[in-house]
């Protein structure tokens, strides 16, 4: 397959395995050829979303390339989040922008200012567990707005994270099981919803983490950990390939992210 916006995309298939001491077996399905300057996410059906130079694709479970659309004007990526399977969620830091994409990546509506929001310095962006609001944050004064992208709910925050819980930029934000995670350079920061701090992970070198309903899996020199997020229960596994640097659970399946590749391992936890 011919070069395509800086990037090869090709699929291997494996059927090799990798058991851990830990009861928990890894075996690699596919990977796909991705260059390390390309943003990379998944959408939650399991497809990948791709953006470089101005363009953004979406590249199936096959390795079949769907869809492609220019994005030039939308400003370089920072975050793409996909809200549901028919919309997505383009973030440009640098225009301090969201625009909004259809499930064939055209777009659908007018994207929205930040700085009408009242947003000065947004950073990132991260799904809802309401499917019509959007979490936002803003670096300059460690805030996060959950703002509505459908209707006209009241924006909610999170305000003065650093100075109420004592660290550094925030890296990371995920919500899942009705927690938010912030990943800072202490280390993990769980708080429910509302902001009231739960638990702390203190780990200076944690490089990635992911979340789901039961677990959160937190990478750190390329191993995984799997901390079950009821009952804090954790192990950790050593991921079969070097130099992972990000990491996400889509359907059961583990994906990680080396310079070169992105690999999809099932997931198996052993009796």
């Amino acid at each position: 397959m011919k070069n395509f916006f800086g990037l090869v995309v090709i699929l291997f298939v494996f059927g090799a395995s990798a058991q851990d001491s830990t009861g928990i077996r890894l075996i690699e399905k596919s990977r796909i050829e991705l260059d390390s300057t390309a943003y990379w996410n998944m959408d939650v059906m399991g497809n990948h979303l791709v953006a470089s130079n101005g363009t953004i694709s979406k590249i199936d479970t096959s390795g079949k390339i769907r869809y492609t659309q220019s994005i030039r004007s939308y400003g370089e990526t920072a975050d793409l989040v996909s809200i549901n399977t028919m919309k997505l969620v383009h973030f440009s830091e640098e225009q301090q922008t969201l625009c909004f994409l259809d499930n064939t990546l055209t777009s659908a509506e007018d994207c929205l200012e930040l700085a009408d929001e009242e947003i000065i310095n947004a950073t990132f962006v991260s799904a809802s567990s309401q499917p019509d609001k959007i979490w936002v944050m803003d670096q300059l004064n460690t805030t996060l707005y959950q703002l509505p992208i459908i209707g006209n709910d009241p924006t909610r925050q999170v305000g003065n994270l650093s100075g109420l819980l004592n660290f550094g930029s925030v890296k990371q934000v995920k919500e899942a099981s009705n927690k938010l995670f912030l990943l800072t350079s202490e280390g993990i920061f769980i708080l429910d919803i509302y902001g009231s701090l739960i638990d702390v992970i203190r780990n200076k070198n944690i490089d990635y983490f992911d979340a789901n309903e039961s677990n959160l899996y937190v990478l750190s020199n390329d191993k995984l950990e799997i901390r079950h997020i009821r009952t804090g229960a954790s192990t950790a596994i050593t991921i079969p390939v070097s130099n992972v640097f990000q990491v996400k659970i889509v359907n059961g399946a583990l994906f990680a992210r080396t310079p070169k590749n992105v690999h999809k391992f099932e997931l198996q936890m052993l009796d």
